[in-house]
């Protein structure tokens, strides 16, 4: 590019430094729009796909790119979208039938991220018919993060990992649950249930007693578990639930935990969370990790508080209806 002249001289800007000129200006003008032309012909140059079976070997070798630890198998029938640049596979979105959420190893792009991202949901998005979304983010993916919080994403669920340290804690009467704990236990889920459903949480989704006695009856046999209570004479006024994590090796994940809203603040959680963690290195775990709701002050307070370091977001997105109301 020939730079422009004025009587011989380049022409500075004002105020800049004499190093700065309209030549140099124009030239980074035009290295500029070469690198938008060439970033804009990448973008059209991702292909969205139907996910298919013969991809699947790809979509493992992608995924092992970011992947601490054995590779979770992905479905060969499984359903979602493929993004393909310059040839090879650059990404995908699997949503699993009967699901709303996207689970760590059911999604992974390369190259241009943000956009790999963006044109995948846009693809999913038009044949998802849940009244949310939800995918999981690994918190240190920043780049991921957010581009699905400008995808209209927020935080919902956060999963936090800590070592199996012993915990200090006063004495309470902490024992392993039996079938005859099942009803106190129906009683503190409901009541764990409804604590989600105040606000700030406003989780909806109520709790029916044969759902709660469903639960509780799965934790209580659960083989590779353990369900540990906190009794105050005949009272049974706290739980805690862990078994083995789905996801990460040799980790103990707490499931559901609660102590009766009468006796928070005494050190009943911390007892059932130390006994938890005891069990946890008894039984030959490393770790020990929980889930909570993002919005609960008291659940976001005690976690944290207790060493748990956030790694996994879930994110979700509610979708407005857009039904069109019929003409009168």
């Amino acid at each position: 590019m020939k730079c422009p002249q004025q009587d011989g001289i380049r022409k500075t800007l004002p105020g800049s430094p004499a190093s700065l000129s309209v030549c140099g200006v124009a030239e980074d003008r035009a290295l500029g729009h070469g690198r938008h032309a060439r970033k804009l012909g990448a973008v059209r140059a991702i292909e969205i796909r139907g996910f298919e079976a013969a991809m699947v070997g790809d979509a493992a070798a992608l995924l092992a790119e970011s992947w601490v630890g054995p590779v979770p198998a992905l479905p060969a029938d499984g359903k979602g979208f493929a993004a393909i640049g310059g040839g090879r596979l650059v990404g995908y979105l699997l949503s699993p039938e009967g699901s709303a959420r996207i689970r760590l190893h059911e999604h992974a792009a390369r190259g241009d991220r943000r956009e790999v991202y963006r044109r995948l949901y846009a693809a999913h998005s038009l044949g998802a018919a849940a009244e949310s979304h939800q995918i999981d983010m690994l918190v240190s993916d920043t780049v991921a993060v957010q581009t699905w919080f400008e995808l209209g994403f927020g935080v919902d669920q956060i999963k936090g990992v800590r070592s199996l340290d012993t915990i200090d804690v006063q004495r309470f009467d902490i024992r392993r649950a039996d079938p005859t704990d099942v009803e106190p236990l129906i009683r503190l889920m409901i009541e764990l249930n409804e604590f989600h459903a105040r606000a700030p949480m406003s989780n909806p989704d109520a709790l029916s007693e044969e759902e709660a006695r469903r639960l509780v009856v799965d934790d209580v046999a659960r083989d590779g578990g353990a369900v540990w209570v906190a009794v105050d004479g005949p009272w049974l006024v706290g739980f805690m639930t862990s078994h083995a994590d789905g996801t990460l090796p040799r980790v103990a994940t707490i499931g559901a935990a609660m102590v009766e809203e009468a006796r928070q603040g005494q050190g009943l959680g911390t007892a059932l969370l130390a006994r938890t963690v005891d069990w946890a290195r008894e039984t030959g775990y490393e770790r020990c990790a929980v889930g909570w709701t993002s919005q609960s002050p008291t659940s976001d307070r005690f976690w944290r508080g207790h060493g748990f370091e956030p790694y996994r977001y879930t994110l979700r997105r509610v979708i407005q209806s857009r039904r069109v109301p019929p003409r009168v």
